[in-house]
């Protein structure tokens, strides 16, 4: 079995932890290829001979070349971004060919494990980790709880392998029993982490430049995945309709787009790039800067 993963962010790689997790202990005897990819990067090459399914855990490619997958394979897809799931319905206007669950109000590691293992309580390290990525923490309770668990986690898995490696600590002799301990650790972690980047936040929301996309003024920064509303930053106060932050890696300018006010799709901003993403958060990837 094939599993395609977003390979950018921590719901990617623990959507495919959970999805190794539940093969290891289905399909003792069988063989899984996970397969880390982005938007913006050249399709995978398959293998058909014995692979008979595909599982794609939060992440899409373009309708057309979903449905070619769907001759020689079994396709599970599993996702929650706004833009793939609103091109699926337009481009398949009858019925949903894929199995797996394709809803937004929910990240793909919750739904991966919603989906493999119905009726089982979620554990606590999936379900904050998908609560950041699905924006499910805004105005909670909890938001800052989430946010500080974010960071922490962020310092510990760096990848796949490091997600399945956490999970299993988790899941202990298979009754979740370490999986309390472990989020606390984390969340520790994290506290620490979160005040200090609170205070470089201030630093660096000082080196924004505007930038106009799509008539919709944009404060930009060349930094990494940079929203500062997660610092306590309002950029709206100082007229700007959304955040942009951007980064040159492998070639390629990457950008990540924000709107924490509503008014902006930043989704539909990626879409027309070629990327994709959420109403609130998008990214896409260009050869030039803009």
């Amino acid at each position: 079995m094939y599993c395609i993963y977003h390979s950018r962010d921590l719901d990617g790689w623990m959507s495919a932890a959970i999805v190794k997790m539940w093969y290891e202990k289905t399909k003792p005897d069988g063989e899984l290829e996970l397969i880390g990819w982005d938007y913006g990067q050249m399709l995978p090459i398959f293998n058909t001979e014995g692979h008979a399914e595909l599982f794609m855990v939060d992440i899409s490619f373009p309708m057309p070349t979903m449905e070619s997958l769907l001759d020689p394979f079994r396709v599970t897809w599993i996702d929650h971004h706004e833009s793939a799931i609103n091109e699926r319905r337009q481009y398949f206007t009858k019925n949903n060919p894929f199995a797996g669950l394709q809803f937004s109000d929910y990240a793909a590691c919750e739904l991966t494990w919603m989906h493999l293992f119905d009726g089982k309580k979620m554990p606590e390290i999936v379900r904050l980790l998908g609560r950041y990525d699905c924006f499910g923490h805004k105005g909670t309770k909890e938001e800052l709880k989430v946010l500080e668990f974010q960071y922490g986690a962020r310092q510990l898995i760096g990848n796949v392998e490091d997600a399945y490696h956490y999970l299993a600590i988790a899941r202990g002799r298979g009754d979740w029993s370490f999986d309390s301990d472990l989020c606390e650790e984390i969340h520790l972690k994290g506290q620490a982490i979160y005040a200090y980047l609170c205070s470089e936040a201030k630093h660096s929301y000082k080196k924004i430049f505007p930038i106009y996309i799509d008539g919709y003024k944009f404060a930009c920064i060349n930094q990494e995945r940079f929203n500062p509303i997660n610092f306590g930053i309002d950029y709206h106060k100082d007229g700007y309709d959304g955040f942009a932050c951007f980064w040159y890696q492998n070639g390629k300018f990457t950008y990540s787009l924000y709107n924490d006010n509503g008014e902006v799709d930043c989704s539909v901003i990626a879409k027309k790039r070629g990327g994709g993403g959420h109403k609130g958060a998008a990214g896409f990837q260009r050869d030039q800067i803009i």
